[in-house]
């Protein structure tokens, strides 16, 4: 359902890697994470757009790393990208860290969710 509305609310800059949405977040083996991920493939691919393997980013839970992954997503893509799922209210603040540091235009274009 969050899969869903974020793609529904992501708004098209006619740049294929920024129009994606990422998942981030998370450790891969963890059952409920393997859920949301099979989830967030599952909408994408329903939807024609199935997930290239860089639009995961489960980069496990020491403190910081989403963030840093977060980041460097933003580095390549010049951006945010159109929208991203973020795993869970942990990760999620966490990577608050990085919104705050953002331009306020950055948001614009982008669809978050938790």
């Amino acid at each position: 359902m969050k899969t869903q509305t974020l793609l529904a609310a992501a708004k098209p800059r006619r740049d294929p890697a920024r129009d994606r949405i990422s998942f981030g977040g998370g450790v891969s083996t963890d059952y409920a994470t393997s859920r949301r991920i099979e989830g967030f493939r599952d909408v994408l691919t329903e939807a024609g757009l199935p997930p290239a393997p860089e639009q995961i980013i489960a980069c496990g839970d020491p403190s910081g790393r989403a963030m840093q992954e977060i980041a460097a997503l933003c580095d390549r893509l010049g951006d945010l990208p159109a929208g991203l799922l973020v795993n869970s209210l942990t990760t999620f603040e966490e990577v608050l860290g990085l919104f705050v540091h953002l331009p306020p235009g950055s948001f614009d274009r982008s669809a978050i969710g938790h």
